[in-house]
Parts: structure tokens; C-alpha cells; sequence
């Protein structure tokens, strides 16, 4: 059995603070009790997050989702990632 993580959002006021840390150390602490894993998504872009997912021991990719842009000039490709020999943009809404 593995439970997910969902939707957790810090203020940016609040960042950099180990807020998120906590909070995620925290709802281990009771997930472990009954359950083997536990996932966290992300989206690709979100790099802060990605790397504090990591620092935390989360090391096993698990899902990957990919998304077909139908106006893609209404987006910006950040970076590349390659997954599987297959080569991905990693793209945000234009601001």
C-alpha cells in the first residue's frame, strides 16, 4: 500500500524557512505507520520543489506525465529532459 501527497502549498513569505520539510516529515510520520511508501507529484518546472523532494529521500520516479500543448506559442520551454531515450521540453505558461 503507498498514500500520496497532495497539494501542499507554502507561502512564498514562507519559503526557505523548512516549513515544507516539516510538514512533510510530519505527515511521514503517520503514513509509515500503516502504509510502505509514499508518493509526492510534481510538476516538471517546479525545480525548488523537485530539489527539496530529493534532499528528503525521494529517489524513485514513479509517473510521468506528458502533455500536448495545442497553442504552444502560449507557452516557454524552460529545459529539455531526457526519459527513455526520448527527449521532453519542459514548458510554462508565458507570463
Amino acid at each position: 500500500a503507498a498514500d500520496w501527497l497532495e497539494d501542499l502549498f507554502i507561502l512564498p513569505e514562507f519559503q526557505g524557512r523548512g516549513i515544507g520539510s516539516e510538514a512533510i516529515k510530519l505527515l511521514e510520520s503517520t503514513v509509515k505507520q500503516y502504509s510502505e511508501s509514499m508518493y509526492i507529484e510534481a510538476a516538471a518546472r517546479n525545480e525548488r520543489a523537485i530539489r527539496l523532494y530529493r534532499r528528503l529521500g525521494y529517489d524513485c520516479l514513479n509517473t510521468v506525465t506528458i502533455r500536448k500543448d495545442f497553442e504552444p506559442e502560449k507557452f516557454e520551454t524552460l529545459h529539455k529532459e531526457t526519459l527513455l531515450g526520448e527527449t521532453f521540453d519542459v514548458r510554462r505558461y508565458k507570463r
